[in-house]
């Protein structure tokens, strides 16, 4: 056990040289802005106020991984999370 955990200790750190390589920095900037991207068009495409996709644009840009993690609940729908119909105001 202590080899394997040896071994993964040696491939996942921060020290690896594998970090320092131009590529991989490329793709996971090409993969943040295609996620950043996607919840944008999310927002845009939701039902809400001009006010709240504002709101929603400006928490997902300007706070990345928070803003991107506090949307998910909205962004899953109302059918998977029944209870989020708790926070609007009812209609009427």
């Amino acid at each position: 056990m202590q080899q394997i955990l040896a071994v993964l200790g040696r491939l996942f750190t921060l020290e690896s040289p594998c970090l320092f390589y131009s590529g991989v920095w490329v793709c996971a900037t090409v993969i943040w802005v295609l996620t950043v991207i996607c919840a944008l068009m999310s927002v845009w495409s939701r039902p809400f106020s001009r006010w709240r996709k504002t709101f929603w644009t400006a928490l997902v840009v300007g706070v990345p991984l928070v803003g991107l993690a506090v949307y998910l609940p909205f962004s899953l729908g109302e059918e998977l999370f029944p209870l989020l119909g708790i926070w609007r105001k009812p209609r009427g």
